[in-house]
């Protein structure tokens, strides 16, 4: 059944803003939900408030046609419809995953924390305190509202909720590490920079954990001010990309590698600015393909200067050996993890860090910057080779002893 989420947006902060338009990585609150909802299939969005200024009401209305606003309970009643409401709490930040699995639910559930809740959690009994989504039949929000008068609605629905016994999806705190009810701009600030620092992804490079995360944070909290998108940096990047592999072609090397590591800030800027912003890139596998693609391209558009000016083809063989052992490694690591439904890296410190070590463009294009400094590209290029061919034997190895390991454990 289709759902329709339900926001509220009439608490007000210490310096008298709605709790709801506290900006949280440059986007208030009920823009953040509304997205989060139409991601997990909501049709519509609601939000319900009391009195709004001027500029609160111009500010919820940019938000978007697909957010209808009411202000009591029976406009409320109205509004609804035939879809089912998925309700958040007021001032929710709160992971994806959660908004997604509630909304795919088809039947009445509360969200609830195992163990101790964090302190904004609202009480729902003397055991059990909400995570701050609830998934509630459209009729019994449509009775609910009709009667609703001076009552708070979302405390008023979740102990009508809760009154039907049902299902209770139990949260864990340790899954949900951005949670939290925003209801200060310092609150909302001290999440901004909690969202950009992010956790450094487990299955990364060297160069994307420890070099571009941490720009890219850097970067994505500068452009968070403007109105650069995640898509319009993805575009960007493979523009700069397909600059490099032009300039390593036509002799400009240093441009090249210079334009190649802007590349790589680039593309992991867009990752991040969608993560923080919730955007979606449309076709983002086919735009890591492509960037992977280009990447490939820069070392063979270095070999082919290199075997012109050099009059040889050895620097085309090693670029052969490169991409070759890169992409055999890189499918290896997919089709271990089709087979097992592990990733290698959590199979061991020792796989952990050869995931780090693995020989991609971004890792290779900066294993080559030494060589910059001393010019010397053909020596460059035999040692990304012999790296390449190195961490594929490498790979393989580990990946040999973690099945063996799996099938023990399974007998």
């Amino acid at each position: 059944m289709a759902i329709v989420a339900l926001l509220s947006a009439h608490h007000c902060s210490d310096g008298g803003k709605l709790w709801g338009l506290l900006a949280v990585c440059g986007l208030p609150i009920v823009g953040r939900q509304l997205r989060q909802a139409g991601q997990a299939g909501a049709r519509r969005a609601i939000v319900k408030v009391e009195t709004l200024t001027p500029d609160q009401r111009v500010a919820l209305e940019r938000l978007g046609p697909d957010l209808v606003i009411v202000r009591d309970g029976i406009e409320l009643a109205a509004a609804i419809g035939a879809d089912d409401v998925l309700l958040f709490a007021e001032g929710l930040i709160v992971d994806q995953a959660l908004v997604s699995h509630m909304a795919a639910l088809d039947e009445t559930a509360l969200a609830v924390w195992s163990g101790e809740a964090p302190p904004e959690a609202e009480r729902i009994d003397h055991q059990s305190c909400w995570a701050g989504l609830a998934r509630i039949p459209n009729q019994l929000v449509i009775e609910t509202a009709r009667t609703l008068e001076d009552w708070d609605m979302q405390s008023t629905l979740l102990r009508v909720t809760s009154a039907l016994a049902p299902k209770r999806w139990i949260v864990d705190t340790a899954g949900q590490p951005s949670w939290q009810i925003a209801r200060t701009t310092q609150a909302a600030d001290l999440l901004t920079d909690r969202l950009l620092r992010g956790k450094q992804p487990d299955h990364g490079s060297w160069v994307l954990g420890y070099v571009q995360m941490p720009i890219a944070g850097l970067l994505a909290r500068w452009l968070l001010l403007t109105r650069a998108t995640a898509l319009g940096l993805r575009i960007a990047g493979t523009g700069i990309g397909l600059a490099a592999a032009i300039a390593f072609t036509t002799g400009w090397i240093s441009t090249g590698l210079t334009l190649a590591v802007a590349d790589g800030f680039l593309i992991c800027t867009a990752t991040k600015l969608a993560q923080v912003r919730l955007e979606i890139i449309p076709q983002r596998q086919r735009w890591d393909l492509t960037d992977r693609v280009i990447g490939y391209g820069w070392f063979f558009g270095l070999a082919t200067w290199l075997a012109w000016s050099t009059a040889t083809n050895s620097p085309l063989l090693l670029a052969v050996i490169i991409v070759l052992f890169s992409v055999a490694a890189s499918q290896h690591k997919r089709h271990f993890q089709h087979l097992t439904g592990c990733h290698l890296g959590n199979c061991g410190t020792a796989e952990r860090r050869t995931v780090r070590m693995a020989a991609n463009p971004d890792t290779l294009i900066w294993t080559l910057i030494p060589f910059a400094l001393i010019s010397d590209w053909h020596f460059g290029l035999a040692v990304l080779a012999a790296y390449a061919a190195l961490m594929f034997f490498v790979f393989q190895a580990q990946a040999f002893r973690s099945l063996r390991s799996l099938v023990i454990v399974k007998d």
